[in-house]
């Protein structure tokens, strides 16, 4: 598994990842920090941030706790974030979670298998859907210094009909 995903992770071109204006795959998967599944289904008429990371990604460190503050300012407007984790150990992403804290829901990918389908090709990316379930923006690696964020900000206005800043 570790094999598969490192050659997923660092050789894989981003001419093969999901791009913005392709489906996001329906995906089922366990949470880590509640009870239950999620289905991407699920998430239809909501703005949703998933982001790909893993307890030995470096970058996650500081990205994860980010995510904390974004949720925060726009969930209330129809808007969440969820953390997809592709550890094979629950235990490994539980012990990362406790030390690194965050407030929305993480799910847990044993299989790699949504890793697959959404054909990420570096740790952590992230996926930004609107509420068709249509991918909006692509990000790979860790980009919340001031420009990126106004960016991410302003496309996630833009998605819910927020006025632009």
């Amino acid at each position: 598994m570790i094999l598969f995903l490192s050659f997923l992770l660092f050789f894989s071109g981003s001419a093969y990842s999901l791009e913005t204006g392709d489906t996001a795959p329906d995906i089922r998967l366990p949470y880590i920090n509640q009870e239950g599944h999620l289905s991407i289904k699920d998430l239809k008429g909501t703005v949703v941030y998933i982001d790909f990371w893993a307890s030995w990604c470096a970058p996650c460190r500081k990205s994860l706790p980010k995510l904390n503050a974004l949720r925060e300012i726009f969930k209330s407007e129809g808007f969440e974030v969820y953390a997809i984790n592709l550890d094979e150990s629950v235990v490994d992403a539980r012990k990362f979670l406790k030390d690194i804290p965050v407030n929305y829901p993480v799910l847990w990918d044993e299989t790699g298998k949504s890793a697959e389908l959404f054909k990420i090709s570096g740790m952590p990316t992230a996926y930004l859907i609107d509420r068709d379930g249509i991918v909006r923006w692509v990000h790979q690696g860790f980009g919340f210094g001031s420009y990126e964020e106004k960016a991410v900000y302003k496309k996630i206005n833009k998605l819910l009909g927020l006025p632009q800043n």
